[in-house]
C-alpha cells in the first residue's frame, strides 16, 4: 500500500469511528426524546424479525450473529415489555415462532422514521454535488465484496 493509500485509510478509519459513535449516541438520543425503552440491540433484533417474520429463534440468532442462548434472553424482556410474542410452530411445535405485537410494530413505525428525519437533517448540510458524490460512493462501496 502506497503512503498517499495509507494516510487515506486512516483518515477513513478516524472519520468512521468518529461518525459512528455519533449515530449511536443519537440513536441512544433518540429513543430517550420517544419515550420508547429498547436498547440498540433490542431495536436492531426487531427490525430483524420484521424483515423475517415469523421467524424462529436459530435463523434469528444467525441473523444477528449471536447465539441462541443470547436471542432467548434478549426475547424474554422483548416479550415482557409487550413488544413481540412467540408461538409454537403449526407444523413442528418444537420449533418456537417469534412475530410483533402491533406496541412493535409502532415503536419501529417511530423510530424508523425519527432515525430518517434525523439522518435527513444531517445529510441536508452537504451541498447537493456532495450528497450526490457521497451517497454514489456509499453505495458502490457497499457493493464491494471484501471478502476477495
Amino acid at each position: 500500500m502506497g503512503k498517499e493509500l495509507e494516510q487515506y485509510v486512516e483518515r477513513y478509519y478516524a472519520a468512521n469511528e468518529t461518525f459512528s459513535r455519533n449515530t449511536r449516541n443519537a440513536f441512544v438520543h433518540l429513543l430517550e426524546e420517544l419515550g420508547i425503552e429498547l436498547t440498540r440491540p433490542q431495536y436492531f433484533m426487531l427490525k430483524t424479525i420484521q424483515e423475517n417474520e415469523p421467524c424462529a429463534i436459530s435463523p434469528l440468532a444467525e441473523k444477528m450473529g449471536v447465539k441462541p442462548s443470547a436471542v432467548t434472553v434478549m426475547l424474554d424482556r422483548l416479550e415482557l415489555s409487550g413488544y413481540v410474542y412467540r408461538r409454537h410452530d403449526d407444523q413442528d411445535r418444537r420449533i418456537v415462532l417469534v412475530q410483533l405485537t402491533p406496541k412493535g410494530f409502532d415503536a419501529l413505525r417511530k423510530v424508523d422514521g425519527a432515525r430518517k428525519e434525523k439522518l435527513g437533517q444531517v445529510l441536508n448540510r452537504l451541498e447537493a454535488e456532495e450528497l450526490r458524490i457521497f451517497v454514489q460512493t456509499y453505495e458502490k462501496l457497499a457493493r464491494i465484496n471484501f471478502q476477495s
